[in-house]
């Protein structure tokens, strides 16, 4: 849900940028700046994650080249800022799905080792600390082994008798 907060942020500061240089190129009577702002909301949401990264940082280089002409239309800083931030998180956003990806994957492969970590301290520790108890607390300790026994669920169910294929009689 981030990367798609983060695109319909960017498509929304890059059109408002494009519709005010396209302004200045139009009075300008600049060609290459009207055919790079000549885009539409739609337009905008047909492009892919690369276009539009592409899109948004010609734009930013075309506006930070004309920060007086686009203060004169009341675009400020701010919102120049605005679109250098969208891009940012658009592009942040991009990325944070396989980072998540990596990071699950390096927990998962600890998994083994964790596992035979707590083992090692359940036998080496706690069982042993639990033996201290067999005198005064002899209840405690029987309670203890028999949650530590594990139960094979496989071994307790019949096992359903193998198929055999009749033969077929011509």
């Amino acid at each position: 849900m981030d990367r798609l907060a983060a695109r319909d942020a960017l498509e929304d500061v890059l059109f408002l940028s494009c519709e005010a240089l396209g302004v200045l190129a139009h009075s300008a009577s600049d060609n290459s700046l009207l055919a790079l702002t000549g885009v539409t909301a739609s337009g905008l949401q047909g492009l892919n994650d690369l276009e539009m990264t592409n899109l948004a940082n010609a734009i930013k280089e075309q506006a930070a080249l004309r920060t007086a002409e686009l203060a004169t239309l009341q675009v400020s800083a701010e919102n120049l800022q605005e679109l250098d931030q969208a891009v940012q998180n658009f592009n942040s956003s991009k990325t944070a799905p396989r980072a998540a990806t990596a990071n699950r994957m390096a927990q998962t492969e600890s998994l083994p080792q964790l596992l035979n970590d707590m083992n090692e301290i359940l036998r080496s520790e706690l069982d042993r600390m639990v033996n201290l108890f067999r005198r005064t607390h002899p209840e405690f300790v029987a309670a203890y082994r028999a949650a530590r026994v594990i139960v094979d669920r496989v071994a307790t169910r019949q096992a359903k008798p193998p198929v055999t294929p009749t033969p077929a009689h011509p």
